[in-house]
């Protein structure tokens, strides 16, 4: 299997950029929940990473609402089709 990425649970990312697309970016800090490797069928690592928005402001927050809504209509309207 792959080797371990150097994230613990608890390890905080301060200054991590999410990019919203057309929504917008923004820097936040991030605290690292899981972290679970599995292989792809090339053989190759894929890394899940679950984290926590720490001190998140309510216009960011609102900016992420917005995108899951639109990601949300968006396959939607893709599974109707």
């Amino acid at each position: 299997m792959a080797e371990q990425l150097a994230y613990d649970p608890l390890t905080q990312l301060e200054n991590s950029w999410i990019d919203l697309r057309e929504s917008g970016m923004f820097a936040v800090t991030l605290e690292v929940r899981y972290i679970m490797s599995t292989e792809a069928r090339t053989g190759k690592p894929l890394w899940h990473m679950g984290c926590r928005f720490l001190n998140l402001s309510p216009h960011d927050e609102t900016l992420i609402q917005r995108f899951m809504a639109r990601v949300e209509a968006e396959r939607r309207a893709l599974s109707s089709e």
